[in-house]
């Protein structure tokens, strides 16, 4: 999926389902958030925020929930493996 794209999805979906604050501007996120997801951690505890939210509220789209978390856990695998890959 295309960077942008799948950024926008994933602000969508915070902001549908309360992970991210609804008081901060959406350009500040989406700058914050790029930047962000080149960090393993930050990806990892996003995973983790999406697999809880998704277990513990009903109503929310989990096929949409699935869609992110492949495309994170890709992220996360290409940070942990970045230092191996070739040149």
């Amino acid at each position: 999926m295309k960077k942008d794209i799948f950024i926008n999805e994933l602000i969508n979906f915070c902001f549908r389902y309360i992970l991210f604050d609804k008081l901060i501007e959406m350009d500040t996120i989406k700058c914050n958030l790029e930047k962000q997801l080149e960090d393993i951690d930050f990806v990892e505890t996003l995973i983790r925020e999406i697999m809880v939210k998704t277990k513990s509220h009903r109503g929310i789209d989990i096929e949409k929930a699935k869609m992110l978390l492949l495309e994170l856990e890709r992220i996360r695998i290409n940070l942990e493996y970045k230092e191996y890959s070739p040149v």
